[in-house]
């Protein structure tokens, strides 16, 4: 798993890089999506990659199921790898290899694991709206703990 979060926090960092140097994303815009709001099924859908083989525990046992709506966390994260593998390699033949002098890769690695980490967190206390907004979804989880508004300011 941690070899997983790491590639995704690099695809995650790289498509940050691209819109920073606003690059002509539109080509990638629907996959871009998909990853940042941890719609992984959708995005399986659309790089069309086989999910690798897996065992999974939905009260029952699966084995090497096919994605399901809301595999949104850990376990859709999973099955996505070959195709974030495959979905990785079209960008950087689409976009190059990006240097910004700015901001190092691994802060644009961070970033990514934060934003996705929250998300997959709001998913969890169901408080996420497929296209919701980072600062929404921020918003939301705040409600859902009952921080205070500074609290929830920290994390925006």
């Amino acid at each position: 798993m941690e070899t997983q979060q790491r590639f995704i926090g690099t695809v995650v960092g790289y498509m940050l890089k691209v819109m920073k140097a606003r690059k002509n994303e539109i080509k990638f815009k629907k996959e871009f999506s998909c990853i940042r709001h941890g719609n992984f099924p959708e995005f399986i859908s659309l790089i069309k990659e086989p999910v690798q083989d897996m065992v999974v525990w939905r009260g029952e046992i699966e084995v090497n199921p096919q994605p399901k709506e809301d595999d949104l966390g850990a376990i859709g994260l999973i099955m996505a790898g070959p195709s974030l593998n495959k979905f990785y390699e079209k960008c950087i033949k689409e976009y190059g290899v990006i240097v910004d002098d700015d901001i190092s890769d691994e802060i644009y690695f961070q970033i990514a694991l934060y934003e996705i980490t929250i998300r997959v967190h709001s998913n969890n206390f169901q408080t996420l709206g497929r296209e919701d907004t980072f600062e929404i979804i921020i918003s939301n989880l705040g409600t859902y703990f009952n921080l205070s508004e500074l609290d929830v300011l920290r994390f925006k």
